[in-house]
Protein backbone atom coordinates (compact mmCIF):
# COMPACT_ATOMS: atom_id res chain seq x y z
CA UNK A 1 0.00 0.00 0.00
CA UNK A 2 1.53 3.37 -1.00
CA UNK A 3 2.10 6.08 1.57
CA UNK A 4 -0.99 8.32 1.78
CA UNK A 5 -0.51 11.81 0.27
CA UNK A 6 -0.32 14.64 2.79
CA UNK A 7 -2.29 17.85 2.30
CA UNK A 8 -1.43 20.98 4.27
CA UNK A 9 -4.48 23.19 4.89
CA UNK A 10 -3.40 26.78 5.47
CA UNK A 11 -6.37 28.65 6.87
CA UNK A 12 -7.93 30.38 9.80
CA UNK A 13 -9.33 27.68 12.06
CA UNK A 14 -12.56 26.26 10.66
CA UNK A 15 -12.52 28.17 7.36
CA UNK A 16 -12.52 25.08 5.13
CA UNK A 17 -16.04 23.57 5.14
CA UNK A 18 -16.33 20.45 7.28
CA UNK A 19 -17.82 18.55 4.33
CA UNK A 20 -14.73 19.31 2.27
CA UNK A 21 -12.41 18.14 5.03
CA UNK A 22 -14.45 14.97 5.43
CA UNK A 23 -14.27 14.28 1.67
CA UNK A 24 -10.49 14.79 1.69
CA UNK A 25 -10.05 12.37 4.57
CA UNK A 26 -12.31 9.78 2.97
CA UNK A 27 -10.31 10.10 -0.26
CA UNK A 28 -7.18 9.05 1.64
CA UNK A 29 -5.45 12.39 2.24
CA UNK A 30 -3.67 12.98 5.54
CA UNK A 31 -4.65 16.48 6.61
CA UNK A 32 -2.27 18.87 8.35
CA UNK A 33 -3.27 22.39 9.36
CA UNK A 34 -1.57 25.73 9.92
CA UNK A 35 -2.52 29.40 9.97
CA UNK A 36 -1.29 31.71 7.18
CA UNK A 37 1.26 33.52 9.35
CA UNK A 38 2.88 30.12 10.06
CA UNK A 39 2.62 28.83 6.49
CA UNK A 40 6.30 28.66 5.56
CA UNK A 41 7.39 27.12 8.87
CA UNK A 42 4.60 24.54 8.65
CA UNK A 43 5.49 23.70 5.05
CA UNK A 44 9.19 23.25 5.84
CA UNK A 45 8.36 21.12 8.88
CA UNK A 46 5.93 18.75 7.15
CA UNK A 47 6.96 18.89 3.45
CA UNK A 48 3.44 17.93 2.32
CA UNK A 49 2.55 16.56 -1.10
CA UNK A 50 0.00 19.35 -1.69
CA UNK A 51 -1.01 22.67 -0.16
CA UNK A 52 -4.53 24.13 -0.03
CA UNK A 53 -4.46 27.75 1.13
CA UNK A 54 -7.40 29.97 2.05
CA UNK A 55 -7.09 33.56 0.79
CA UNK A 56 -9.23 35.29 3.41
CA UNK A 57 -6.28 36.11 5.69
CA UNK A 58 -4.25 39.31 4.96
CA UNK A 59 -1.04 37.26 4.93
CA UNK A 60 -2.39 34.69 2.45
CA UNK A 61 -0.81 36.07 -0.73
CA UNK A 62 2.54 36.54 1.02
CA UNK A 63 2.31 32.93 2.18
CA UNK A 64 1.83 31.78 -1.42
CA UNK A 65 4.82 33.79 -2.57
CA UNK A 66 7.08 32.62 0.25
CA UNK A 67 6.28 28.93 -0.25
CA UNK A 68 6.75 29.25 -3.99
CA UNK A 69 10.19 30.83 -3.55
CA UNK A 70 11.60 27.52 -2.31
CA UNK A 71 9.27 24.82 -3.63
CA UNK A 72 7.29 23.65 -6.64
CA UNK A 73 4.79 21.81 -4.44
CA UNK A 74 1.27 21.78 -5.95
CA UNK A 75 -0.38 24.78 -4.30
CA UNK A 76 -4.09 25.45 -4.67
CA UNK A 77 -5.95 28.42 -3.21
CA UNK A 78 -9.58 29.00 -2.44
CA UNK A 79 -11.79 31.88 -1.38
CA UNK A 80 -15.46 32.69 -0.98
CA UNK A 81 -16.68 33.48 -4.52
CA UNK A 82 -13.26 34.73 -5.68
CA UNK A 83 -13.37 37.61 -8.12
CA UNK A 84 -11.40 37.63 -11.35
CA UNK A 85 -8.91 40.00 -9.70
CA UNK A 86 -8.43 37.60 -6.77
CA UNK A 87 -7.85 34.65 -9.10
CA UNK A 88 -5.29 36.57 -11.16
CA UNK A 89 -3.54 37.81 -8.03
CA UNK A 90 -3.34 34.28 -6.60
CA UNK A 91 -2.01 32.78 -9.82
CA UNK A 92 0.54 35.59 -10.23
CA UNK A 93 1.69 35.02 -6.64
CA UNK A 94 2.52 31.41 -7.51
CA UNK A 95 -0.65 29.40 -6.96
CA UNK A 96 -1.46 26.58 -9.39
CA UNK A 97 -5.22 27.07 -9.10
CA UNK A 98 -7.83 29.26 -7.42
CA UNK A 99 -11.21 27.81 -6.48
CA UNK A 100 -14.42 28.82 -4.81
CA UNK A 101 -14.28 27.70 -1.19
CA UNK A 102 -17.64 25.97 -1.60
CA UNK A 103 -16.89 24.19 -4.86
CA UNK A 104 -18.19 20.60 -4.89
CA UNK A 105 -15.73 18.27 -3.12
CA UNK A 106 -15.70 16.01 -6.18
CA UNK A 107 -14.29 18.91 -8.23
CA UNK A 108 -11.66 19.74 -5.61
CA UNK A 109 -10.56 16.09 -5.46
CA UNK A 110 -10.27 15.96 -9.26
CA UNK A 111 -8.13 19.11 -9.29
CA UNK A 112 -5.89 17.70 -6.55
CA UNK A 113 -5.42 14.47 -8.52
CA UNK A 114 -4.53 16.50 -11.60
CA UNK A 115 -1.90 18.45 -9.66
CA UNK A 116 -0.40 15.26 -8.23
CA UNK A 117 -0.13 13.78 -11.74
CA UNK A 118 1.48 16.95 -13.06
CA UNK A 119 3.93 17.19 -10.19
CA UNK A 120 5.07 13.57 -10.47
CA UNK A 121 5.03 12.68 -14.19
CA UNK A 122 6.97 9.48 -13.70
CA UNK A 123 7.88 7.78 -10.48
CA UNK A 124 11.22 5.98 -10.26
CA UNK A 125 10.97 2.24 -9.72
CA UNK A 126 13.72 2.34 -7.09
CA UNK A 127 14.51 4.42 -4.03
CA UNK A 128 18.15 4.37 -2.96
CA UNK A 129 19.66 5.69 0.26
CA UNK A 130 22.46 4.76 2.67
CA UNK A 131 23.37 1.68 0.64
CA UNK A 132 19.78 0.43 0.55
CA UNK A 133 17.81 -0.17 -2.62
CA UNK A 134 14.01 -0.32 -2.40
CA UNK A 135 12.17 -1.53 -5.50
CA UNK A 136 8.72 0.07 -5.44
CA UNK A 137 7.24 -2.39 -7.91
CA UNK A 138 8.42 -5.68 -6.44
CA UNK A 139 8.52 -4.29 -2.86
CA UNK A 140 11.95 -5.84 -2.41
CA UNK A 141 14.76 -4.38 -0.30
CA UNK A 142 18.46 -4.98 -0.90
CA UNK A 143 21.58 -3.89 0.93
CA UNK A 144 24.32 -4.45 -1.61
CA UNK A 145 23.68 -7.94 -2.94
CA UNK A 146 21.87 -9.02 0.22
CA UNK A 147 18.10 -9.20 0.03
CA UNK A 148 16.23 -8.17 3.18
CA UNK A 149 12.83 -9.80 3.71
CA UNK A 150 10.35 -7.20 4.97
CA UNK A 151 6.62 -7.06 5.58
CA UNK A 152 4.34 -4.54 3.90
CA UNK A 153 4.39 -2.13 6.86
CA UNK A 154 8.14 -2.51 7.28
CA UNK A 155 8.58 -1.59 3.61
CA UNK A 156 6.37 1.50 3.99
CA UNK A 157 8.33 2.63 7.05
CA UNK A 158 11.69 2.07 5.39
CA UNK A 159 10.48 3.84 2.23
CA UNK A 160 9.45 6.87 4.29
CA UNK A 161 12.94 7.09 5.81
CA UNK A 162 14.77 6.32 2.55
CA UNK A 163 13.04 9.12 0.65
CA UNK A 164 14.47 11.64 3.13
CA UNK A 165 17.77 10.28 4.47
CA UNK A 166 19.06 12.37 7.34
CA UNK A 167 15.64 13.71 8.24
CA UNK A 168 14.22 12.93 11.67
CA UNK A 169 10.54 11.94 11.64
CA UNK A 170 8.55 12.46 14.81
CA UNK A 171 6.37 9.68 16.19
CA UNK A 172 3.28 11.70 15.31
CA UNK A 173 4.30 12.12 11.68
CA UNK A 174 5.16 8.43 11.34
CA UNK A 175 1.77 7.52 12.76
CA UNK A 176 -0.04 9.88 10.35
CA UNK A 177 1.79 8.55 7.32
CA UNK A 178 2.09 4.83 8.04
CA UNK A 179 -0.74 4.14 10.50
CA UNK A 180 -3.37 6.82 9.63
CA UNK A 181 -6.13 4.90 11.44
CA UNK A 182 -4.03 4.37 14.56
CA UNK A 183 -5.52 5.61 17.83
CA UNK A 184 -4.35 5.47 21.41
CA UNK A 185 -1.02 4.84 23.09
CA UNK A 186 1.02 1.95 21.78
CA UNK A 187 4.60 0.94 21.15
CA UNK A 188 3.85 -0.11 17.56
CA UNK A 189 6.51 2.24 16.15
CA UNK A 190 9.18 0.98 18.55
CA UNK A 191 8.27 -2.60 17.67
CA UNK A 192 8.62 -2.03 13.92
CA UNK A 193 11.81 -0.02 14.32
CA UNK A 194 13.16 -2.98 16.30
CA UNK A 195 12.15 -5.42 13.56
CA UNK A 196 13.88 -3.34 10.89
CA UNK A 197 17.03 -2.82 12.97
CA UNK A 198 17.45 -6.56 13.47
CA UNK A 199 16.91 -7.31 9.79
CA UNK A 200 19.35 -4.60 8.71
CA UNK A 201 21.97 -5.86 11.16
CA UNK A 202 21.57 -9.41 9.84
CA UNK A 203 22.14 -8.06 6.33
CA UNK A 204 25.37 -6.35 7.39
CA UNK A 205 23.94 -2.86 7.79
CA UNK A 206 24.00 -2.13 11.54
CA UNK A 207 23.26 1.38 12.75
CA UNK A 208 21.40 2.61 9.65
CA UNK A 209 18.25 3.41 11.64
CA UNK A 210 18.96 6.09 14.20
CA UNK A 211 16.96 7.39 17.13
CA UNK A 212 17.09 11.05 18.14
CA UNK A 213 15.96 10.99 21.74
CA UNK A 214 12.85 13.10 22.19
CA UNK A 215 12.65 13.89 18.46
CA UNK A 216 12.07 10.71 16.49
CA UNK A 217 13.67 8.34 14.01
CA UNK A 218 15.49 8.51 10.71
CA UNK A 219 17.85 6.84 8.28
CA UNK A 220 21.59 7.31 8.75
CA UNK A 221 23.04 10.36 7.05
CA UNK A 222 25.86 12.71 7.89
CA UNK A 223 23.35 15.24 9.17
CA UNK A 224 21.47 12.97 11.58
Amino acid sequence: MPVSPTLLLIELHGTTPSGTQRALTQAGYLLLQAEPQDAVIAYQQHLPDLVLLDLSHPEAFHAVQNIRKTSNVPLLTHSLQPSLHTKVQALDAGADDCLDRHCPPVELLARLRAQLRRNVPALPSDVQAAGLNLNLESREVHFGQERIQVTSKEFELLELFARSPGRVFSRGEIERRIWPDYQGDSNVIDVYIGYLRRKLEQAGAPGLLRTKRGLGYGLLDEDI
